[in-house]
């Protein structure tokens, strides 16, 4: 089926870039369109599994409570004294630093910390029920 090329990208708002891009990328035999290999380069940076361990390591051994209200409903604990998550991570750092041992930076500790933990830093203002 044939379009008119001036119909089909004032339709779709694009400029011919694209479609040269689609047309380079088919092959002649199928008409089919190449994979896309963006982001599979392999050169990916790994942190190395002894740093990760350092961080849960020390993510244990913050003091943590339970909530006082909500502990029928969730399992969630809370960190007390009003530390943020830039603050234990000055903590990390310092601890690495003393015992001569190499810290992730602040996303990397903010990661697992977020996704690995179900910690919050302030107790939920829920009355007695």
């Amino acid at each position: 089926m044939n379009v008119c090329k001036t119909f089909f990208k004032a339709t779709l708002s694009i400029s011919d870039r694209p479609i040269r891009r689609v047309l380079q990328k088919r092959t002649h035999f199928t008409n089919i369109i190449t994979a896309d290999f963006r982001g599979k380069h392999g050169k990916h940076f790994k942190i190395d599994e002894k740093v990760k361990n350092g961080i849960r390591d020390h993510i244990k051994s913050i003091p943590r409570v339970p909530s006082h209200y909500c502990r029928a409903g969730t399992s969630r604990e809370y960190i007390e004294g009003g530390k943020s998550l830039a603050d234990i991570h000055r903590d990390y750092e310092q601890k690495c630093k003393d015992d001569n041992e190499p810290a992730a930076n602040y996303m990397m500790y903010s990661r697992i910390f977020n996704e690995e933990f179900n910690i919050s830093f302030c107790i939920p203002k829920k009355g007695p029920v």
